[in-house]
């Protein structure tokens, strides 16, 4: 270390002095020794530290502020304390750099922690000392390790020889000690004076002349309770240093290097300060953890201070231009050099990671007296390295990941416990970490202080994030540039047994550290950027581009120099042969820029926001949990509402989706105190929670689905605190979706349990005697306090673990958050581990299952009189998110697997008409600060409808609010999966096909968690994902008062989730009470060029921006009602004020394949029960009732009417209009309705599709035409023999046509296709039984099926103890036969024929029937093969449509009296499905058209049934029907199927979120794209004040930005080659894309805004929230210093002489102090001359 204190203090000198200075030094002889990275200093050492102090303090300016005065030291003073200023001062810096520290600012606290026993903060020569001072009066020295204000005992002071005389003996101590330490506050102020082991003054305001701008900085200190102190828009805290020299007057057993010091002594003693400063992270416009890509192809500026631990990859596209601005005007108080730094931890390069040449020059201005006319440029002349454009020079998140995976994999083998290795079943005592000799301090030592902190951590979890935080600093990223050519570049040679091979402290290896040209394929451009020497820079004027752009070329954030990790700044890499700009003589270096940033607590459960929530900083904390499923196993439950079994498929024989088995969780896992023997599947609510005709027939007996209850627990600081926190209200969490009806509240108390059932209560919001919810009512809290809590728990305990033991059918755990609370708990409800106390997160996921099963049985009710939350403030919300579609990729196609040197290229390769986008449930946070009387059935109650101005206690006039003061609010739901993409296998089952199945969750937790480094960067799509979230909605203002006035614990609001976030709506405005909008200067911004940037002047200052009444230098009215707002989040999405959700039927979302993934291969064996996989069941049972996986929307009554030619969903009358998410999503494959021929439909009254059976398929007819179907009408068939008079009208079918909607509207949620005949007789049923029969014992001796006669016929033959299987979800149909078994189905009917021995047997949905017959799977396969290749015969199919006449008729394909062509084709209508048809008349499967003039194309016969082929808006978004395809135009696509944002809406916050990791093989999203859309923004502007912060990828929203990759996009789609389930020849989306540079076709789900983003000014000059407070980086500028001469008597030196030594001389936890440092006690004060060591010496 002492390399940096000569370093440091020869920066202060010039050339000449130095040389002058040090040549007597030259000659003399050194000696070194190390101690942990730090260098002893010896004679010849000392003397030069001397010197070179001594010439620094007469050349450098030591002052409180930049504008005070040096002050005078005498050189012989300046001298003797040179030595011990410069190593306080390396070690004020190594001390703010400590990697023990918390990634957080850290606390007094925690920087006392991490010096005060820390061995290597004392050097080889040095000795710790002991301070004490009785701070309480009481006569004795008392030490607290736990609050430091209260610890009367101080051990940052060291002792060390000098050579005075220069003779190389010692004659001289010289005692210093570092102060940093302040009083308790109380009340905002301090509550005593400072004391002698405290910093002797806070840090020093600078004074700021314009009282405007005084008023504006709030320059006024501000004490915070970490122990900083908020001035001028930084975090400063000062540093104090004492020192003193004291003659050694006895040698006595010092040894022959000691000797006394003779003659007339003089003493000297000096203080030092030093005020280090911080920068609130909100105080950055941008600062990203990854690559800053800024590719843009429409104008982009932004202003202010930039970072990225990346590389910076800039530029413009087309004719874009991209400009980096300084902070503001140059007349702005806030225009200084500092607010407008760019650092890059990487290159800096021209381009995005898709580009390979360089892209448009980039402007930088640079800060000068006038900015405008000083500029550099980004481009291909000035830029870090030699690559054109970013590909090679962008980072590879993956092959990075995959490194430290590798590395913390290996590292995690060196824990053994009790012989087994540790894992998260068997964590590791802390003791036997804390052996392991293998790891270093710095993980050691932050893995104990966390679980002090936090003991119900799993100690396993703790060590592994770590290990992985320790390496991730000390290693360089990956340039793609070092692993484009091969995957194997990746890891290189190392494994798991050989990357620590050596014995020592485990570190990466050089290769993966050093930054080298050999290691990273790069060419850097060391001359580049050119800059001035940073030591030239005194005044801020930037004259070249590296002047504001400091570039670190990927030196970790903790880099080696020699034997030794370093991170300061003034640690310095020196450039070989190069130098600075300017001086050009001087040698160019390089420092770190990277800013290490631990993400691993921020918004996680249980990290620091949610148990901060719970302290008296004041917090509300929103919880939904998963909720309560229905398991069938579980008959006896005493709870009416868990007795009932679902509508849904019966899944207790059912294997996952994958066709595995359920997998067999570890014995070591108990729930409660009961191992989990077997997991229950249950469906989640993606599937749908509206049954079929059932609940029209009797909607109050009606089957609920699995899921029948879920629960929000809300949680306020003023109630309870701590870990044990109570919630003050559940909140029902209960939204069905399925259309308008059923989701609004129904009833509580009711008979069954249900909102929808017999009995009970209206709920008191948002209410219909028809609902089918029980969502956002609040009702009483559960209980009071922790013992009720246990007692609940106990009651509840049978419940708790069959909820526990529960998994979907694809794999993932339904409750996990509940399971690992009751790991920690016995049988009895005590704890299993009483050093393992259930964490805040736990006890939430008790609360919220309490809650929602106490609402089930009625234990609590809702609140009727003034609730403490408004009922509706916070509820469950769906939408579709079409970004986040549930599959990217061909399974076959892109195999997963968790060895790390797997395939990681995927190519997005799903057909588009497979995709489906996820269904995202969120809680509703409403933040209006408005008022209503007409929501409750006492409008006097309660008015307050949102929590922003709620007050908790309304009688109290100090009483806080539902959103505190403090403004943090933690929100998070225990139904959100992350994405585990990296654990899912590919295998291969029996026939060769490849599957996906879900990792165990019960073995290898290492796989487990490493999934969680490697999925979100993985570029592979966990289908099983749930990206739930959090929603804020009318946030437009964000006070608490109407008055709008200043209060200093008002602080606004910090919105924190681990999950992704929604905003909708204006947020956050700049505005007058009055709804004035606000800009900081009353002349405007001019957004279209920024030319009055500069311009605009200090007099012109709005008075009201960013000021409230009541704050100095604010007016006395008005103000401005926005706050200081943070949001974080896994991702935010922003979406406008008229964002519509819209409602499952809408987008008939309950008719498409929610039950499984959709398979990736049109070939499945025709019967499902020869299907190898649930997935393949599924799909194969749909195909059956004529059904691919997506139904394409052909139930929904989403059409005008009224329109002709081509209807568009925005086209429907505002009233009714089906514009919302689940429509027009952009994703969604809609049919196409135009002039085309009208068929009839048929329809199955059954949800989901796949339990239809063919009897139940009908037709219906409304035979009195009253627009209703009676019994009788509703299964009536069509006999066209013998119509009605005037025939069968299409107005009145049951099931509607392909141009009407189903009659009914309750029907119009069911499935329906057209409907086909079977031969021509449809009068003569029996005729048409007996042909078929007759054509069956034709074959049987054949083993044969014939073709199947009608799309709702099904014939099958089989032959000598042959046997037909039919089976629904959840229905099992065997037949058992000697000879033969038909099964015949007519439009809508199911007849069963036996003949000659045969036997049928038909069973219903619900029943099964068990068959062993020997042969019959061997049969029966060779029958469907045989109906697989069997050539379709046109007359064998009959559709029915309507004629010319408006009359149902049968139109053959083939009509021997019409020369064996059609006879005829259906009439062609407006708004009618458009299919794709067939001009051959022989075989529909050929002859492909899209005219009209043609019958239907015919994809394929399944089981009998024609699956057609449609046209989608994604195969033509306008075009018309045509001989060929019409493809229309793109650019209409937009504005005609995704919903439009239909106003301009503004979003002022600090966002903080993940995002995607980019590749070149795809687009980026970028910082335009780094919030996120929906919607078509087109001319729509969206005005962001704020700054982005992106912390990390991703981890729950990992959907990629671009859906298709850009190699994919601009290939040529063929016939052959393609994007489509159908063959079209397709890639991408028909979404335009030439005025943005990109594909053509890419992204479908938004239309970009205008982007009118800047960095908000007014975060510079407010008071920190507990944000900017906590997350900092350190200033880039130099402290303020201050050095002056004090006298013996002063009360500090004092107690530095009064000091005692450490018995071990480091000073660990250990050591005694028993002796004094100055040993004569002449020489110490009167307070501690005596001659035994009373005071402090006794101090241990």
């Amino acid at each position: 270390m002492l390399n940096h204190i000569l370093k440091y203090i020869a920066r202060s000198l010039t050339h000449r002095q130095r040389r002058r200075r040090l040549k007597p030094l030259y000659l003399k002889k050194r000696r070194r020794s190390a101690e942990t990275g730090f260098i002893l200093p010896t004679v010849a050492v000392v003397s030069m530290v001397v010197v070179l102090m001594t010439a620094a303090m007469t050349i450098r300016s030591f002052d409180r502020a930049r504008n005070a005065s040096n002050v005078r030291v005498s050189q012989a003073a300046a001298e003797a304390a040179a030595p011990a200023i410069a190593r306080a001062k390396v070690k004020i810096e190594a001390l703010l750099k400590d990697p023990a520290l918390p990634s957080r600012t850290p606390s007094t606290q925690s920087l006392y922690n991490a010096i005060k026993y820390n061995s290597k903060f004392t050097f080889g020569d040095e000795t710790r000392l002991k301070l004490g001072f009785d701070i309480n009066q009481n006569n004795a020295i008392t030490a607290d390790n736990a609050d430091i204000k209260n610890d009367e005992t101080l051990t940052t002071a060291w002792r060390f020889p000098i050579d005075t005389n220069n003779n190389g003996k010692f004659d001289t101590y010289t005692l210093y000690g570092i102060y940093f330490r302040s009083p308790s506050i109380e009340a905002g102020n301090f509550n005593r004076e400072r004391n002698p082991l405290e910093a002797r003054t806070p840090p020093v305001n600078i004074p700021i002349a314009n009282s405007r701008c005084a008023d504006i900085l709030n320059a006024d200190t501000e004490i915070l309770d970490n122990g900083w102190y908020q001035s001028s828009n930084k975090l400063n805290k000062s540093f104090f240093v004492y020192t003193a020299s004291v003659p050694i007057t006895d040698n006595t057993n010092l040894g022959d290097r000691f000797e006394t010091l003779g003659g007339n002594t003089s003493f000297y003693a000096l203080e030092y300060q030093q005020d280090r400063s911080l920068i609130p992270l909100n105080q950055y416009a941008v600062w990203f953890n990854d690559d800053l890509e800024l590719s843009p192809s429409n104008d982009f500026r932004i202003n202010g201070r930039i970072h990225t631990n990346g590389n910076l990859l800039v530029g413009g596209r087309n004719n874009a231009t991209v400009r980096f601005y300084q902070v503001d005007s140059q007349e702005s108080c806030f225009y200084q050099p500092e607010n407008g730094k760019i650092t890059v931890g990487g290159n800096v390069g021209n381009g995005s990671v898709t580009d390979t040449s360089d892209r448009n020059v980039v402007t930088v201005d640079l800060y000068s007296n006038n900015p405008s006319n000083n500029t550099a440029q980004i481009g291909s002349n000035n830029k870090s390295t030699e690559e054109t454009g970013g590909e090679e020079i962008a980072y590879s998140d993956d092959a990075f990941n995959q490194r430290i995976a590798l590395m913390k994999q290996a590292a995690l083998e060196f824990c053994i416990e009790a012989g087994r290795d540790c894992s998260e079943l068997e964590p590791p005592e802390i003791k036997t970490v804390l052996a392991i000799n293998r790891y270093p301090d710095e993980v050691k030592n932050r893995f104990s202080q966390r679980l002090q902190e936090n003991p119900s951590l799993n100690t396993y979890i703790v060590l592994s994030e770590e290990l992985e935080r320790y390496l991730r600093h000390r290693t360089r990223r990956v340039p793609y540039a070092e692993v484009l050519e091969s995957n194997n570049d990746i890891l290189d040679d190392y494994t798991q047994d050989n990357i620590f091979a050596n014995l020592n402290i485990i570190e990466p290896p050089a290769e993966w550290r050093e930054p080298t040209g050999n290691n990273t394929r790069l060419l850097l451009r060391t001359r580049q950027l050119e800059a001035t020497s940073p030591e030239q820079q005194l005044d801020g004027t930037e004259r070249y581009l590296g002047d504001r752009i400091r570039v670190g070329n990927n030196l970790p954030a903790y880099w080696k120099d020699g034997n030794n990790y370093v991170t300061a700044p003034r640690d310095r890499q020196l450039i070989a042969g190069i130098n600075w700009t300017t001086p050009n003589d001087k040698p160019r270096y390089r420092s770190t820029q990277v800013q290490p940033f631990d993400t691993s607590e921020i918004a996680e459960r249980g990290g620091f926001w949610e148990r901060q929530t719970a302290t008296n900083t004041g917090g509300l904390r929103i919880i939904t949990g998963t909720g309560i499923y229905r398991d069938r196993k579980d008959n006896n439950s005493r709870i009416p509402a868990l007795q009932v079994d679902s509508f849904l498929p019966d899944l207790s024989n059912r294997k996952l989706d994958s066709g595995a088995d359920l997998p067999t969780p570890d014995n070591r896992l108990r729930i409660a105190g009961q191992p989990i023997d077997k997991y229950t599947l249950v469906w989640s609510d993606m599937m749908p929670m509206t049954g079929g005709d059932e609940q029209i027939k009797d909607p109050k007996q009606a089957n609920p689905p699995n899921l029948r209850m879920r629960a929000t627990a809300v949680y306020h600081y003023t109630q309870s605190t701590g870990v044990e926190q109570i919630p003050i209200a559940c909140v029902s969490s209960y939204y069905d979706p399925t259309d308008d009806t059923t989701a609004k509240n129904g009833k509580f108390g009711t008979n069954n349990g249900y909102p929808w059932g017999a009995g009970g209560n209206v709920l008191p919001y948002n209410n219909d005697l028809n609902g089918r919810s029980n969502n956002g009512i609040v009702y009483e809290a559960p209980y009071t306090n922790n013992n009720d809590r246990i007692r609940e728990i106990g009651i509840y305990l049978p419940e708790l673990r069959s909820q526990a033991k529960m998994m979907f059918p694809n794999g993932r755990i339904v409750n996990q958050p509940l399971q690992n609370a009751l790991k920690k708990l016995t049988a009895n409800v005590t704890l299993e581990d009483p050093e393992k106390p259930l964490s805040i997160s736990d006890n939430a996921a008790l609360d919220t299952a309490i809650c929602a099963l106490k609402i089930l049985d009625g234990t609590i009710i809702p609140v009727n009189n003034n609730p403490i939350i408004p009922h509706g403030a916070i509820q469950e919300a769906s939408f579709l998110d079409s970004r986040e579609i549930k599959a990217i990729s061909r399974d076959e196609d892109d195999p997963s697997s968790s060895t790390l040197n797997s395939d990681r290229n995927p190519r997005y390769d799903l057909d588009l008409e497979q995709r489906q986008p996820l269904e995202i449930r969120v809680t509703d946070i409403n933040l209006s600060t408005g008022e209503i009387q007409e929501t409750y059935s006492d409008p006097e109650k309660e008015k307050v409808v949102g929590i922003t101005r709620k007050k908790i206690d309304p009688s109290r006039i100090d009483s806080d609010y539902l959103l505190p003061n403090s403004g943090i609010l933690y929100a998070s739901r225990d139904d959100a999966l992350r994405d585990d993409s990296s654990a899912i296998n590919s295998i291969s089952n029996s026939t060769g096909s490849s599957i996906i199945v879900q990792s165990s969750t019960d073995t290898s937790a290492i796989a487990r968690h490493e999934s969680q480094l490697l999925s979100p960067t993985d570029f592979k799509l966990d289908p099983t994902r749930r990206p739930n979230g959090i929603r804020l909605i009318n946030g437009s203002d964000l006070s608490r008062d109407i008055d709008n006035r200043y209060r200093p614990e008002e602080k606004g609001l910090i919105l924190v989730s681990n999950l992704p976030v929604y905003i909708k709506g204006d947020f956050n405005l700049h505005q007058t009470p009055l709804g004035n909008k606000l800009e900081e200067f009353q002349e405007t911004l001019d957004w279209s060029n920024w030319s009055n940037f500069y311009t605009r002047r200090l007099g012109n200052l709005n008075p009201n921006f960013a000021c409230r009444p009541g704050k100095a230098g604010c007016p006395d009215r008005d103000g401005d009602t926005w706050r200081s707002s943070t949001i974080i989040a896994d991702t935010v999405t922003l979406l406008s004020n008229s964002f519509r959700d819209g409602f499952r039927s809408e987008g008939d979302y309950d008719l498409n394949n929610n039950t499984a993934l959709p398979i990736s291969q049109q070939t499945t064996p025709d019967n499902p029960q020869q299907a190898t996989t649930e997935r393949e069941k599924v799909s194969q049972n749909r195909k059956n009732n004529g059904f691919w996986d997506n139904s394409f929307v052909t139930s929904s009554d989403w059409w005008d009417t009224n329109s002709s030619g081509n209807p568009y969903p925005n086209q429907k009358n505002s009233d009714e209009s089906y514009v919302g998410s689940y429509l027009t999503n952009g994703v969604t494959p809609i049919q196409r309705r135009t002039n085309f021929p009208e068929y009839v439909m048929e329809i199955c009254r059954k949800i989901p599709v796949e339990t239809c059976a063919d009897g139940d398929w009908k037709i219906g007819y409304d035979q009195d035409g009253d627009k209703k179907l009676n019994n009788n009408e509703i299964n009536s068939a069509i006999n066209l023999s013998s119509p009605p008079n005037g025939g069968y009208k299409p107005d009145r079918l049951g099931a509607g046509t392909t141009a009407s909607p189903a009659l009914q509207p309750e029907d119009r949620r069911y499935p329906r296709r057209v409907a086909f005949q079977r031969n021509d007789n449809l009068n003569n049923q029996n005729q048409n039984q007996n042909r078929n029969q007759n054509n069956r014992q034709n074959n049987l001796n054949n083993q044969q099926n014939n073709q199947q006669n009608s799309l709702n016929e099904r014939q099958n033959n089989q032959q000598n103890n042959s046997n037909n299987q039919q089976s629904n979800p959840g229905d099992q149909q065997n037949n058992q036969q000697n000879n033969s078994n038909n099964q015949q189905s007519n439009l809508g009917d199911q007849q069963n024929n036996q003949q000659n021995n045969s036997n049928n047997q038909q069973s219903n949905p619900g029943n099964q029937q068990n068959n062993q017959q020997s042969d019959r799977q061997n049969n029966q396969q060779q029958n469907n093969q045989q109906q697989q290749n069997n050539q379709i015969n046109a007359n064998q199919l009959t559709p029915l449509g309507i004629d010319s006449q408006g009359n149902v008729k049968q139109f053959r394909y083939v009509d021997e009296n019409n020369n064996g062509k059609p006879d005829g084709l259906p009439r062609q209508v407006s708004n009618a499905l458009w299919f794709k048809t067939t001009s051959n008349s022989v075989d529909p499967t050929q002859g492909e058209s899209y005219s009209p003039n043609n019958l239907l194309f015919i994809k394929e016969i399944s089981n009998g049934k024609p699956l057609l082929v449609p046209v989608l808006q994604i195969h033509s978004p306008d075009g018309s029907p045509s001989e060929n395809l019409d493809r229309g135009n793109p650019n209409r696509y937009a504005t005609n199927w995704l919903q439009a944002a239909e106003e301009d809406t503004t979003f002022n916050a600090v966002f903080m979120a993940g995002n995607s990791p980019s590749r070149p093989q795809e687009e980026s999203a970028g910082l335009p794209n780094f919030v996120r859309f929906l919607e078509n923004w087109e001319n729509r502007i969206v005005k962001i004040d704020g700054n982005f912060i992106q912390m990390r990828r991703s981890t729950y929203a990992t959907a990629p930005f671009m859906p298709i990759r850009r190699d994919t996009a601009t290939e040529l789609a063929t016939a052959t080659d393609n994007l489509s389930w159908f063959d079209y020849a397709i890639n991408k989306y028909p979404t335009g894309g030439a005025n943005n540079d990109l594909p053509t076709g890419t992204p479908p789900y938004y239309s970009e805004p205008e982007r009118h983003w800047q960095f908000d000014v007014a975060l510079l000059s407010q008071s920190s929230d507990l944000f900017a407070q906590e997350f900092t980086t350190p200033s880039t500028s130099q402290p303020s210093e201050l050095l002056r001469e004090v006298s013996r008597d002063d009360s500090w030196v004092q107690t530095l002489l009064c000091a005692a030594i450490a018995s071990d001389r480091t000073g660990k936890v250990t050591a005694t102090y028993t002796q004094y440092a100055v040993s004569d006690k002449t020489q110490r004060p009167a307070t501690c001359q005596n001659d035994t060591p009373d005071y402090p010496a006794n101090l241990n």
